[in-house]
């Protein structure tokens, strides 16, 4: 397994279908919650100061993220935003797979990635 995604608390089982111990065994990469190393009610910019330390991409449903003035791309290991929607769930399961797939680790480095159900795209 490669690369590691600190993810927000809310990613996991409440609100995404995508389990964090699926992208740990069935996408290949190493994954971790942010409530292991600091409050899951951290602010957006102490979540973002983590994923730096642990040179760690990072995967979230908070669009915050997504703003690429408040988060430039190049300044970071890599973020991952998924446009999350209930009856989406299955189909963005499988786009984030595909991307993940597309795109192995030190490819999401310096990006921004938002998956939305069945397609996802590249800012840099």
């Amino acid at each position: 397994m490669t690369g590691l995604y600190p993810a927000h608390d809310d990613f996991t089982g409440q609100l995404c279908a995508t389990p964090l111990f699926a992208i740990d065994s069935g996408m290949g990469y190493a994954a971790t919650l942010l409530s292991s190393h600091i409050a899951s009610d951290s602010a957006d910019i102490d979540v973002i100061a983590l994923a730096t330390k642990l040179d760690a991409a990072l995967l979230t449903v908070d669009l915050d993220f997504a703003n690429i003035l408040d988060y430039p791309p190049k300044q970071y290991a890599g973020i991952i935003v998924l446009r999350y929607a209930v009856q989406e769930e299955t189909i963005l399961d499988t786009t984030l797979k595909s991307a993940l797939d597309d795109m192995y680790r030190d490819d999401l480095r310096n990006k921004l990635v938002i998956i939305s159900a069945g397609n996802y795209r590249v800012r840099r």
